[in-house]
């Protein structure tokens, strides 16, 4: 089943739910799905956990890695004893997003309707017309299970119009019937022609960007790339493609894992790393990556990359200058400083500030580094007559710098 699936099942008997439920939770497990199980009462939880374990051995490892949630139902749908459908909705998209951070391909999610009260039945009906809206937008399946003994004629028309399609019983054969009613041409044809337009700019951005562009799979398969990327890792689409995630990042790049953690964590990430090209060379890229659902509803990933390479050598070339300049500051025997100019109104030099000294200088003066930083000449040497700095200004060498 697509994602935004959403279908009700009718049953009579404990068996018939269990017929369908088994193995649709199995398919959730088996494609790393989190399934949310929310049930009638509290207190049939463990009797529910046994009843898994004895349908499917390997049952308790998922149980064990937290992979299957059971909810009772007063805490899904009710909030101080009223039936509140944005809080189940809300919840619902907590998990939805939670399934994804978790390293989960979406959710699954089964309700037993066997518990409703008369009073909150419009109100039910009204919420499970709302889940559509929010299946939409993430990518979860959605099962509602309803004891055919306990609701009416005119329950159960709502019901199947809630619905996509309903699983029932004939004879000993389960039947699917589609819901027809909830389709509409019209629709569908708005829906088509908003997604085609999409397409079109997506294409152009995709094409015509000067930044390396993946569309992935959170696994790592590499589904498209852009002319960009081609350029930047020297290989054809066909071989970043074959290539996948490890033939073009340098996968001893200790700053992998934790990017990917990150991501599988908050949806997202936005950092450097090392990549490799067709030749071997290896380039750091800034990257930012986010996951996203396709056309399908299917979570895959966008990754853009731009090539660092020039700015990282002129940081690295910038860095090696200041070490120069700070040796050369360091050790050299004139003294020197660094000093902001204080001003008056009309633009006259009067006092000025320590911002940096060398060593030579300290010497010379007889006064450490530390004492004078920040401070002005005025406040470190009180005692200064005005034309002695007068002259001391003078003799300075002003520039952008304000050194001498």
């Amino acid at each position: 089943m697509p994602w935004g699936t959403h279908f009700c099942q009718f049953y009579q008997t404990k068996e018939d739910l269990m017929d369908i439920l088994i193995p649709y939770l199995k398919a959730g497990l088996e494609n790393n799905e989190l399934c949310v199980w929310i049930i009638p009462q509290l207190t049939e939880a463990e009797k529910i956990k046994e009843t898994l374990k004895a349908a499917a051995s390997d049952i308790d490892i998922y149980l064990k890695k937290g992979q299957i949630e059971i909810i009772p139902h007063s805490v899904w749908y009710f909030k101080n004893k009223d039936f509140d459908s944005q809080r189940a909705l809300d919840s619902l998209i907590e998990r939805a997003n939670k399934s994804l951070s978790n390293g989960y391909n979406g959710l699954r999610l089964f309700e037993n309707i066997c518990w409703l009260e008369k009073e909150n039945w419009n109100d039910f009906v009204n919420y499970e017309r709302r889940l559509d809206s929010v299946m939409a937008r993430y990518p979860i399946i959605a099962m509602c299970a309803y004891c055919l003994d306990a609701f009416k004629v005119v329950n159960v028309v709502d019901i199947v119009a809630s619905h996509q399609f309903f699983l029932a019983k004939k004879g000993r054969k389960w039947e699917q019937i589609e819901n027809s009613g909830r389709r509409n041409d019209t629709e569908c044809k708005r829906i088509e022609q908003a997604l085609h337009e999409s397409e079109d700019r997506y294409k152009a951005v995709f094409d015509n960007s000067i930044d390396a562009i993946f569309i992935t799979s959170p696994d790592g398969t590499i589904h498209a790339a852009n002319p960009a990327a081609c350029q930047m890792f020297g290989m054809t689409e066909e071989e970043i493609i074959r290539a996948g995630r490890n033939g073009t990042v340098d996968t001893s790049d200790p700053r992998l894992k934790s990017m990917l953690e990150e991501r599988a964590r908050t949806g997202r990430f936005k950092g450097e790393l090392n990549h490799r090209r067709k030749d071997g060379t290896i380039f750091t890229g800034e990257i930012t990556s986010s996951f996203f659902k396709d056309k399908n509803s299917i979570v895959k990933t966008v990754i853009i990359i731009r090539d660092v390479t020039e700015r990282k050598e002129a940081e690295e070339a910038l860095q090696k200058s200041e070490e120069r300049y700070r040796m050369l500051f360091t050790n050299m025997t004139e003294g020197f400083g660094l000093v902001e100019v204080i001003s008056n109104k009309e633009g006259k030099p009067y006092d000025y500030r320590y911002l940096e000294v060398n060593p030579a200088f300290e010497f010379i003066l007889g006064i450490k580094r530390e004492q004078i930083l920040g401070k002005t000449m005025l406040q470190v040497f009180s005692g200064i007559s005005a034309t002695a700095l007068k002259k001391i200004l003078r003799s300075c060498t002003f520039g952008p710098a304000n050194s001498f």
